[in-house]
């Protein structure tokens, strides 16, 4: 099974995906739409948090594409 993990990320080249996207209106989609990862629960899941109630969806569809988001 590990043979067969490490294959599959040789295959899909993963260790290059974080370089291949440029989300270069990222800072902008911030600002539009507030969210964020802050620490973990008592058990250890992550706690993610979303501002929708300030999300500005007409601006934010003008830096970016629902398919970069």
């Amino acid at each position: 099974m590990l043979v067969k993990y490490a294959n599959w990320r040789t295959e899909v080249e993963i260790e290059e995906i974080n370089f291949k996207f440029d989300f270069t209106e990222y800072d902008q989609v911030l600002y539009h739409y507030q969210h964020n990862y802050h620490g973990v629960c008592k058990i250890g899941r992550p706690v993610y948090i979303e501002r929708t109630g300030l999300l500005n969806s007409t601006e934010l569809f003008k830096v970016t594409t629902m398919e970069r988001m």
